[in-house]
């Protein structure tokens, strides 16, 4: 008769489960009226996918309560069939605790749907960029396709826009194209309006780029001879990939140590105007909250709870650490950095770190003479530093994502242009066409 009768909270795991077990772990402990039950769909036994796993139970009427995914999740294909609550509507009737504006906008606004509600709320994510020295890129601090066309032509044989890791019958140009669309899907679908511009002329700039421009591919290079960061300062590569931005200390290893030598310029990727943000943002964890859930407020205090006290009790990324998409974690993190002392090399980077008592400028004076004698290079993030990725948070607009339906439909018939099949206007005319259909079949 001691026992508390506990409403349950079934949360579903489609991708990694253990940060999820540590906070049903103390939400369990603090909470006197629910208790979270973890589903595990994290299993590919008999090669079936978590989603694939997921979908079957949604679509015999097992549906959770949350759903946890990660970035590969095909969250828009369930998200199309109603399932998913609105963040928002917590949001505001929560208060000062985790209101939206405690919520940095490139964690919100990129991820709305066409009614400007938001159903999937991410917990922890990483930019994807680029970088180039700034005088490659004339005074530009970021790019269009035609930009980079201009760029490649002017390269010189042994010469490399970009570097990519490609293995086996992958083709640099169509490798290419599929990077930069799951980078730049907005650029070209205005999926609010069910409606796509491919053919505004820069989309057939960018098949240009990509069937021209000069690709080095990562995985046919002895790594051990020659670094990304030497090919950067040989002059030998244009663009530095920056593929797992996910904290500061990413954004200093290539300013300290890969552009050492010359000003990096972090440009993103293409645009279509060339005044927007090149840099997209990709989530770490998502979640959602389904509409049929009778613990849909219980949901929402669990959620609640695995933002912490927004000192550290979060989700962690990809190696260990990832960007907040909330504002008080992130002063703490640019509080944290005034005390760090980096040493870069081209295996990574050490750091020591100061607390708030200790002689900082001795600190400083010690990683100098440590680096003196290591070879390696010292950094340390400035006042200007913290101002631009600050800036820079608040300036992306974009998220990382691969439509499947639309980017089968690109790849068929640009694979006839890389070919020599087909001109570039009469591909860009078909994309047009059936990728205009399809938006307006599934979103209109």
């Amino acid at each position: 008769e001691d026992v508390v009768p506990k409403y349950l909270i079934h949360v579903a795991c489609a991708d990694r489960i253990q940060p999820i077990q540590r906070f049903a772990i103390a939400f369990n402990r603090e909470s006197d009226k629910y208790r979270v039950v973890i589903d595990n769909y994290n299993t590919y036994e008999d090669g079936t996918d978590s989603f694939a796993l997921l979908k079957n139970d949604i679509a015999v009427g097992n549906i959770p309560d949350v759903i946890v995914c990660g970035y590969d999740f095909d969250f828009d294909v369930l998200d199309r069939q109603g399932l998913f609550r609105d963040f928002y509507s917590y949001m505001d009737a929560d208060g000062e605790t985790l209101n939206r504006d405690v919520f940095l906008p490139c964690a919100l606004r990129p991820f709305e749907n066409q009614k400007g509600e938001l159903h999937g709320l991410i917990a922890g994510f990483n930019l994807v960029s680029a970088a180039a020295d700034k005088a490659v890129l004339g005074g530009k601090t970021s790019v269009t396709a035609a930009d980079l066309l201009s760029i490649a032509e002017g390269l010189k044989d042994g010469q490399y826009l970009y570097a990519l890791r490609m293995y086996e019958d992958e083709k640099p140009a169509e490798m290419l194209l599929e990077k930069l669309l799951t980078l730049q899907f907005d650029s070209y679908i205005d999926y609010k309006n069910a409606a796509c511009h491919f053919d505004d002329g820069d989309f057939a700039d960018l098949l240009r780029l990509c069937k021209t421009a000069p690709v080095l591919n990562l995985a046919a290079m002895d790594m051990e001879d020659v670094s990304v960061s030497t090919l950067l300062k040989n002059g030998d590569l244009v663009f530095l990939d920056l593929p797992w931005f996910e904290s500061p200390s990413s954004y200093l290893q290539a300013k300290y140590y890969d552009f050492a030598e010359s000003e990096m310029v972090l440009t993103g990727y293409p645009t279509v105007s060339g005044n927007t943000c090149g840099t997209v943002i990709e989530p770490a964890y998502r979640y959602t909250i389904t509409k049929t859930s009778p613990v849909a407020e219980g949901a929402w205090q669990f959620i609640k709870r695995t933002f912490g006290t927004f000192e550290g009790d979060r989700f962690n990324g990809y190696s260990g650490e990832s960007f907040s998409p909330c504002r008080p974690v992130l002063d703490s993190v640019f509080e944290k950095e005034s005390r760090r002392f980096y040493s870069f090399s081209e295996w990574g980077w050490g750091c020591s770190e100061g607390s708030p008592e200790d002689d900082l400028d001795k600190l400083w004076q010690e990683t100098l003479e440590q680096c003196a004698m290591s070879g390696e290079i010292p950094g340390h993030m400035t006042a200007e530093d913290e101002a631009f990725l600050r800036k820079l948070l608040d300036s992306v607009t974009s998220a990382a994502h691969n439509d499947t339906e639309i980017s089968a439909i690109i790849k068929e018939e640009a694979s006839a242009y890389f070919a020599g099949a087909k001109s570039v206007e009469e591909v860009v005319k078909l994309i047009q066409s059936r990728v205009s259909l399809y938006v307006s079949e599934v979103y209109g």
